[in-house]
C-alpha cells in the first residue's frame, strides 16, 4: 500500500466567524482524497470552533498567547516535538504569526518541505513584519499563493525566485440558490436595480469611494438602491458620510448577513471598491451569480475581470470613472445581461472546488516527491 502523504496545515485560529483562507482550508480537509493524504491541523489560539469539531478533523492545539509570554516558548519546543515525532513530509504556514513560528520549528524539527501559503497583498505589511518574512525566506522551499498578482509582489518586494511560487487560484462551491423568497433586508428596494459591494466596514475596503459613485450615478438614475453587505469598525464614518452626501434613500449599510447568494440573485451589479486586495472572494460569487463586476484593479481583480468583457476595471480611488460604468451597466440591460454570462461561464473556468482540489493534490504530491 502507497504510503500515505503526510501534512500540518499551520494557522493562528480558527473562528465560527471565519475569513476566506480558513473557509479554503476547511474545504481541503473535507474534500481531498485522505487514502493519499494524511492532513494535520495545527492551531496556536482556543477557540469554540476548535473544541466543537475535536472529533471531526485531526486537531493539534499549542497554546501561544504571545511572543512576550514565556509559556510560549514551552510551547514552541513542544511543537518541535510535535513536528519531529511525526515526520511531516510538508508542513504549510498561513498568517503571519503562524509563519513565525512554523518555518524555524519546522527547520528545527528536520522538515523537508516548508511552505507559506500568502493570500493578501501586503497592506497589513510593517518594516518590521517585512524584515522578518526576508529573514524567513532561505528555509522557505516553496510559496502557494492564490492569484498571480501575489506572487509578482512576492517576487518584486521579497526577492522571492518565481520559480518557488505556486499559483493555486481558491476553490468554490458554484452552486447558486434558486431565486426564492425576498431577504428581509431588501424588502422594499427589491424593484429598484440594485447595486450590491459585499464587504468589511474596513479602512482597506475604501467604501468611500463606492459612496461618491453612488452619489454621482443617482443624480442621474433615480431607480436605483446601494447596498453594503458587511460590518466592522468604519460603520459611523460611514453613516455620517451617507448622511452629507444625502444618500439616506439610495444607500443601505445591511451588517453582516447570512446566505449571501440571496442577496446576489436579487442583485444587478457587483461592486468592489478596495485600494488592496489579494483575490477577492467577493468578486468571485459576483461572478458564480452572474453579475457584472466593477472593481478596483487592485491586487488578483484583473485575472478574474476581463474589462469590457464580464465588467469594468477602475483606478483604485477613482470614483469618477466608478460611478459612469456603473451608470452604464444600469441604462443596458442588454449589456449587464451579457457581461453577467460571462460573469458565471469564467467563474466556472476558473473557480470550481473540485479543480482547485485536483492542484492542491497535485502540488502536494509533487512537494513530497
Amino acid at each position: 500500500m502507497r504510503k500515505k502523504i503526510t501534512v500540518a496545515f499551520v494557522l493562528d485560529q480558527i473562528e465560527y466567524q471565519m475569513g476566506g483562507t480558513e473557509k479554503q482550508i476547511l474545504m481541503i480537509l473535507d474534500n481531498i482524497d485522505q487514502s493519499r493524504f494524511d492532513i494535520h491541523l495545527c492551531l496556536f489560539r482556543h477557540s469554540q470552533w476548535m473544541v466543537d469539531n475535536a472529533d471531526k478533523y485531526k486537531i493539534f492545539y499549542f497554546d501561544f498567547p504571545s511572543f512576550k509570554a514565556p509559556k510560549s516558548y514551552f510551547e514552541f519546543a513542544r511543537f518541535v516535538r510535535y513536528l519531529k515525532k511525526q515526520q511531516f513530509d510538508i508542513v504549510v504556514s498561513f498568517f503571519i504569526d503562524s509563519n513565525k513560528i512554523a518555518v524555524p520549528a519546522a527547520k528545527l524539527a528536520g522538515i523537508r518541505n516548508i511552505v507559506l501559503s500568502r493570500r493578501n497583498f501586503n497592506h497589513w505589511v510593517t518594516k518590521t513584519e517585512l524584515f522578518i518574512l526576508k529573514r524567513l525566506k532561505p528555509y522557505v522551499s516553496s510559496y502557494w499563493v492564490n492569484a498571480g498578482a501575489i506572487r509578482e509582489l512576492l517576487v518584486k518586494q521579497e526577492g522571492v525566485d518565481s520559480g518557488k511560487i505556486e499559483v493555486i487560484y481558491n476553490g468554490f462551491d458554484l452552486t447558486v440558490p434558486e431565486r426564492a423568497n425576498t431577504p428581509d433586508a431588501l424588502k422594499g428596494i427589491a424593484q429598484s436595480k440594485i447595486v450590491i459591494n459585499v464587504s468589511n466596514l474596513r479602512k482597506v475596503k475604501s467604501l468611500d469611494v463606492f459612496l461618491r459613485a453612488a452619489g454621482l450615478v443617482v443624480s442621474e438614475y433615480n431607480d436605483v438602491h446601494f447596498v453594503v453587505v458587511g460590518e466592522g469598525d468604519e460603520r459611523p464614518v460611514l453613516e455620517q458620510m451617507i448622511e452629507d452626501l444625502g444618500l439616506g434613500r439610495h444607500v443601505s449599510l445591511l451588517g453582516k448577513q447570512n446566505g449571501i447568494g440571496a442577496f446576489l440573485k436579487f442583485s444587478d451589479i457587483g461592486v468592489l471598491s478596495s485600494h488592496s486586495e489579494g483575490l477577492s472572494n467577493a468578486i468571485i460569487e459576483y461572478m458564480a451569480s452572474g453579475l457584472p463586476v466593477v472593481c478596483t484593479d487592485v491586487g488578483g481583480s484583473s485575472e478574474m475581470v476581463s474589462d469590457n468583457e464580464n465588467g469594468y476595471l477602475v483606478p483604485a480611488g477613482d470614483y469618477r470613472l466608478m460611478g459612469r460604468k456603473i451608470l452604464e451597466l444600469l441604462e443596458n440591460d442588454g449589456l449587464r445581461e451579457k457581461m453577467g454570462a460571462e460573469s458565471n461561464r469564467k467563474a466556472h473556468e476558473m473557480f470550481q472546488c473540485d479543480i482547485m482540489i485536483e492542484n492542491v493534490s497535485r502540488y502536494l504530491s509533487e512537494m513530497a516527491g
